[in-house]
């Protein structure tokens, strides 16, 4: 039976079988196999028998390749070269590879699994203060910083170039709940957004990003701040991740003590209000796309309310 098809307790009762599997590539014997996380992939906070913590993590509604996990470890692995980050550690399975893939039949096919080490702190979560969010824009311009000259050793990364950044095009599909004039206005701002996405991208330079950087994966214990889920990253520009940032923030002054932050690092790239508000709404409609394709039961639920206020920021956008 398609995952899709079943209710959230048998969803999650799928996902935990999943999860066993997974951990029996590991070179330790699970003993506590929690869930903490079913969403666009499945995470698990995950304990040995001999005290080790770590978190596992199946990409379940990811369309990543094994190549692009690969790049994605090799882009954590840099940042932990580098002193001014603290990202978790990849876990390397039996056979020595850190990407674990295996049949999954609730989905009908494959999927893939990574180990990390555990990090403590708590998220960043709906209320951070501003010196928090002004770190948080500290911390990616280091990263900006620390990946502008590098070349990944292996892998692949998708492309934030085009408008879907390499994901299945399903806003416009048969299967969609969208209108055909609903369609109509989102194929002109898309238009629109991809004729900004051409002209930033003669202006600079593309170069690896965690491009995913919202409130749920930022972590702080005391004054450290932790970035975590890779499982999105990307080849794109500096200001595509800023304005990822930005998307999840709720008010003008956490959007200025973003910037603020990411100011005292590296200068801002130059970028017009309307180019900022392209960059939105293209995350806003990339979100309902991964809505529209989602196997999570809560996420299709989700989607008429999401639809409505999606419409209606892209009629003040147009």
């Amino acid at each position: 039976m398609e995952l899709e098809a079943l209710g959230h307790h048998e969803q999650v009762a799928r996902i935990n079988v999943a999860a066993t599997q997974a951990l029996e590539s590991y070179p330790f014997e699970a003993v506590e196999i929690e869930l903490i996380n079913f969403e666009y992939n499945a995470t698990f906070r995950v304990k040995s028998s001999t005290g080790l913590q770590a978190a596992l993590r199946i990409n379940i509604n990811s369309s990543r390749t094994v190549e692009n996990t690969e790049a994605e470890i090799a882009f954590v692995q840099h940042l932990q070269a580098g002193s001014n980050f603290q990202v978790a550690h990849p876990v390397a399975n039996l056979s020595g590879d850190f990407v674990t893939s295996f049949d999954f039949p609730p989905l009908g096919r494959r999927v893939t699994a990574v180990l990390f080490s555990w990090l403590e702190g708590e998220e960043m979560g709906e209320e951070p203060t501003l010196a928090q969010v002004e770190l948080l824009g500290a911390t990616i311009a280091r990263m900006h910083q620390a990946t502008k000259e590098f070349i990944l050793p292996r892998g692949n990364l998708p492309s934030l170039a085009g408008f879907f950044a390499g994901e299945e095009e399903l806003l416009f599909s048969e299967n969609s709940p969208i209108s055909d004039f609903q369609s109509d206005e989102i194929k002109v701002a898309v238009k629109e957004i991809e004729s900004i996405l051409a002209e930033l991208y003669k202006r600079f330079n593309a170069q690896v990003l965690h491009a995913d950087l919202h409130r749920w994966n930022v972590f702080f214990d005391r004054d450290e701040i932790s970035i975590i889920d890779f499982d999105d990253s990307a080849v794109g520009l500096p200001i595509q991740d800023i304005a990822i940032a930005i998307y999840y923030l709720d008010t003008e002054e956490e959007d200025a003590a973003l910037l603020k932050g990411y100011g005292s690092v590296a200068p801002l790239p130059e970028y017009s209000e309307r180019e900022m508000s392209a960059l939105l709404l293209q995350r806003r409609l990339l979100l309902l796309n991964y809505l529209i394709g989602s196997s999570t039961q809560e996420h299709r639920e989700m989607i008429p309310m999401y639809l409505e206020e999606t419409m209606r920021r892209v009629s003040l956008f147009l």
